[in-house]
């Protein structure tokens, strides 16, 4: 499979984790024929995109296509473009969303931009902390921007390192990066507790940062590296080239220097014996990114850790639907919060004990 092709099939996971049908990506994937700008270009057919829905007063669909655009990272004057176009549609967007503002964290001397929604009603509340990975950008998370609510939490977003408006670089250190953003928070409302929603790489980080700031309350993370894609092994072995380049592209290195930035990435057996908080760490049997070996490590050194398998490829695509739910359903138990929907959610999630062809394989254990 040619770079082009891959980088089709990756992109159908995150149109489809913004909402967005295998039809109309596939629709849009079908006229590109480069990554390069210009006549069936990549950004060029995903402007075009755009552009259409714009036109039709469609600016979320708009948004996702622009964010697409940029797909796997911006590194084309045409996909820079697309996402500094992708920004202020969402904003144009966002300002009609209550209670939406966007806020900096401060890290290394470097303000990084995030999106963040309060509850109507002052006091304590628990925190809803969203992080992609290398490829998804903030603006892919609008839907959960407008449903933390329905869960009694307020919500903050933020771009993984190297990604969207994120500047600073992937390093070991990133985790605080979480810290940041949490202080940031803290200045605008009482927290009580945060809860970390992490996908892929952004779960490596989070992880990292539950080692040290007790704030963090629970995990729920899909597909997160943990020690063994970090190896050189693993970087010379069957990844896409597509996590490769990407990888490049967040840490700003290559060759030695970007292997030796990686392995500092990994988490060793003191920091995972210092996490003691809940962690649902959702995984694919297919997962052609992250190691099988990563969620037997988590079972193994955590003491409150829940893994669920679905027979599928990194990040579940094909299981969207059973993921919100159980991600959903561990939020709200961890919050502590539990809206009307709750009953609802959890009725849903115990049908797979019923019926053995809606389970997903419960590898996990919890602590008593």
């Amino acid at each position: 499979m040619d770079y082009l092709d891959e980088v089709k099939n990756l992109v159908v996971l995150h149109a489809r984790a913004q909402g967005m049908s295998a039809r109309r990506c596939r629709s849009t994937l079908a006229s590109i024929t480069t990554l390069d700008d210009g006549d069936g270009g990549w950004a060029d057919a995903w402007v075009g995109a755009a552009t259409a829905f714009a036109h039709e007063g469609k600016h979320r669909d708009a948004v996702q296509c622009l964010n697409l655009a940029r797909f796997p990272f911006a590194s084309t004057p045409g996909q820079k473009q697309a996402y500094k176009d992708c920004t202020v549609r969402f904003a144009a967007w966002a300002a009609d969303v209550e209670g939406v503002e966007k806020l900096a964290a401060r890290i290394d001397g470097t303000n990084v931009p995030v999106w963040f929604r309060g509850l109507p009603s002052d006091g304590p509340a628990p925190l809803l902390l969203v992080i992609g990975g290398i490829v998804s950008p903030k603006e892919q998370w609008a839907d959960i921007l407008v449903s933390a609510r329905a869960l009694g939490m307020a919500v903050v977003i933020v771009d993984f390192p190297g990604v969207g408006e994120n500047s600073t670089r992937y390093t070991g250190a990133s985790s605080m990066l979480i810290s940041a953003v949490v202080d940031a928070v803290a200045a605008r409302m009482m927290i009580d507790g945060v809860h970390a929603l992490a996908m892929s790489f952004g779960g490596t980080v989070v992880l990292r940062a539950a080692t040290t700031d007790p704030r963090i309350r629970s995990i729920v993370t899909v597909g997160a590296p943990v020690r063994y894609l970090f190896s050189a092994a693993s970087l010379a072995g069957e990844l896409p080239r597509t996590t490769v380049r990407t990888l490049e592209h967040v840490t700003g290195a290559t060759g030695s220097d970007f292997e030796s930035t990686l392995a500092q990435c990994a988490l060793d057996d003191r920091e995972l014996d210092r996490i003691k908080i809940p962690v649902l760490y959702i995984r694919s049997s297919r997962d052609e990114i992250t190691p099988a070996a990563e969620s037997q490590l988590l079972l193994d050194r955590l003491v409150c850790s829940r893994v669920v398998e679905f027979d599928d490829v990194h990040g579940s695509p094909t299981h969207m639907t059973a993921v919100r739910l159980l991600t959903i359903g561990a939020l709200t138990r961890q919050s502590g919060r539990r809206p009307i929907t709750g009953t609802a959610l959890s009725i849903l999630l115990s049908l797979g004990s019923r019926f053995p062809f809606l389970a997903p394989i419960d590898l996990g254990r919890t602590a008593a």
